[in-house]
């Protein structure tokens, strides 16, 4: 326990360092619009039409269940990019800056989806709203990925601006080619102030993950992930959660449901494409248990891939959808991989940790022994019944968006999957039930056809050592090394310095540079016996860093700023 509290503390330490220099490289990341007098104010605007919300109420209202994913907003296809549309202006300094609005009356907010998508070197994007009060960005060379697609995060308002730096002598072109505009019509009460009198679009019955029913849940939180889904031309909430798996070797798997995948319309199911643009949220909670006046800063990730699922959406099984990742996960995150139990027996007690409507990570917490059942009369005991219970400060439920969660028993694994249910906020609704694909059924009853695209086994424990249950694990802390080791200047400029008395732990150590994205950026094996090591930075551009390294079992790591 002690080592285990000295590391959390020094990752707190070091989520203070980086708020620190994450703050110098905002205030260098300003889009130049905003200090530069000499730009024009003027730039192109585009007025896209509304969307018919009432056919889309009439259609959320035929669709309410909780089996379903919960829709936030609907598609507009166009064709704009930096060629077709916007405003070029050069600047006086060298350089230009490319300029678009995009406006459609009536959004709660507008996101973008981009079917190809690259920044050259040195280029900076950022998006805004027209307050100027959010502002996401800057995306740079560093989000490039090999498939070209990319998508943002929600913008309040019914208008955002685009603005593209090109630094003089770029020879590349950018490419950022927009498809689709969300529009967001509901459950995006967390990007506005809070304006009622509870936070959110969830049901005021709903517990605050950061209130004392969430005190001996702190680890398994951080493992849980809102989830903004696209799924062709809409886009719904679910919840997930990351999973470890026996070899501990934090691949970024996440576990959610598989009707996350199929919108309303039937046979309309999430390709691969619309899985590239799958946004994970990590870390959205309140600081503590009242709810927050302001929004909580996202950390985010885009795009994964489908490894297994049990298919058809929990009618004929347990309602699991595996996801990986498309990269690795930033250490800054400081994240949870989740354990499981997948021995199906009863528990009498544990939580689901959820993001119902799209809203801050809620607890429902039971306290009765859960019950095997079937899932609407698909004929196989396939899920559990949960009961949720009044605690202290409300009597959690779920709600859409919820869907995907992980239900954890009292040793804090994962035993099941929100597939749906009954409960909600209204009084004569507390107390009724809701099911949860059972983990154990997903681990390979599900397996029709003896495929490991259809069940959890050959994934969660890959070298089949058959155990029955996992711990959970936080990213990278069980080997860290804790001697101490100097890395400095921090920030640096074209070079820093690694200094270690153990002359052994550096003689042959493997030298990692990780960017904010989660990318390896630089590479270094030192052979030598020696106390220092320097690693030349002059190829780095400005921004936080992970800098790890390792030799033989042992892991160091620590958050740098480079800054030029």
């Amino acid at each position: 326990m002690a080592n285990k509290t000295k590391i959390l503390f020094l990752l707190l330490a070091f989520t203070i360092i980086i708020k620190s220099c994450l703050a110098q490289i905002s205030q260098k990341g300003t889009p130049l619009s905003f200090t530069n007098k000499h730009i024009d104010s003027y730039y192109a605007t585009i007025d896209l039409a509304k969307p018919n919300l009432y056919k889309i109420r009439k259609q959320d209202s035929l669709n309410s269940a909780k089996d379903k994913p919960y829709r936030v907003s609907v598609l507009i296809p166009v064709n704009i990019n930096t060629e077709n549309s916007g405003t070029w202006t050069k600047l006086p300094e060298g350089g230009k800056i490319w300029r678009l609005k995009i406006k459609c009356n009536g959004a709660l907010a507008l996101g973008l989806y981009y079917n190809n998508f690259f920044m050259p070197k040195g280029s900076k994007l950022f998006l805004y709203n027209d307050a100027k009060t959010q502002v996401i960005g800057a995306f740079t060379e560093e989000n490039n990925n090999e498939n070209n697609l990319f998508a943002t995060e929600l913008i309040q308002g019914d208008a955002l601006s685009l603005e593209y730096y090109e630094p003089e002598n770029t020879i590349s072109k950018p490419k950022i080619f927009i498809s689709d505009i969300s529009y967001a019509y509901r459950s995006v009460d967390f990007l506005f102030d809070k304006n009622k009198n509870y936070w959110g679009s969830s049901g005021p019955c709903e517990v605050n993950i950061n209130c004392s029913e969430g005190d001996n849940w702190q680890d398994e939180k951080k493992g849980i992930v809102r989830i903004y889904i696209r799924i062709k031309n809409e886009t719904f909430w679910c919840t997930g959660s990351l999973i470890n798996n026996a070899r501990h070797d934090f691949t970024p798997y996440i576990l959610t449901a598989d009707h996350c995948k199929e919108s309303y319309s039937s046979g309309n199911i999430a390709n691969a494409n619309d899985l590239n643009q799958w946004i994970f949220y990590f870390n959205y909670e309140s600081e503590g248990c009242e709810d927050p006046l302001t929004p909580p800063v996202p950390q985010t990730m885009v795009g994964a891939q489908k490894i297994s699922s049990g298919g058809n959406s929990g009618y004929s099984g347990s309602d699991f959808y595996l996801l990986k990742l498309n990269n690795s996960i930033p250490a800054s995150y400081n994240i949870f991989f989740n354990g499981w139990n997948r021995d199906g027996i009863q528990c009498n007690s544990g939580v689901c940790i959820h993001h119902p409507e799209g809203d801050i990570k809620k607890i429902s917490t039971f306290n009765n022994t859960i019950t095997s059942s079937q899932w609407n009369n698909n004929g196989v005991e396939s899920h559990w019944e949960v009961y949720w219970a009044e605690t202290e400060n409300g009597h959690g439920v779920t709600e859409g968006g919820s869907s995907g969660a992980p239900l954890f028993d009292n040793n804090g694994r994962i035993i099941g999957t929100l597939t749906g249910g009954y409960a909600s906020c209204d009084s004569s609704s507390l107390n009724l039930p809701d099911y949860f694909g059972k983990f154990s059924y997903s681990w390979e009853s599900n397996d029709n056809k003896n495929s490991d695209t259809s069940r959890l086994r050959d994934w969660l424990d890959p070298d089949n050592t058959g155990i029955l249950y996992l711990n959970g694990k936080y990213l990278g802390i069980e080997n860290f090394y804790t001697d101490k080791i100097n890395i400095f200047p921090n920030p640096a400029f074209n070079e820093i310095i690694i200094e270690n008395e153990n002359i052994s732990f550096l003689k042959n150590s493997k030298i990692s540079l990780y960017n904010y994205l989660g990318q390896k950026v630089l590479n270094f094996e030192n052979s030598l016996q020696t106390q220092k090591i320097k690693i030349n930075l002059k190829n780095q551009s400005s921004g936080f860093y992970i800098i790890y390294i390792k030799n033989d079992n042992k892991i160091f790591y620590k958050k740098i700023c480079i800054i030029k």
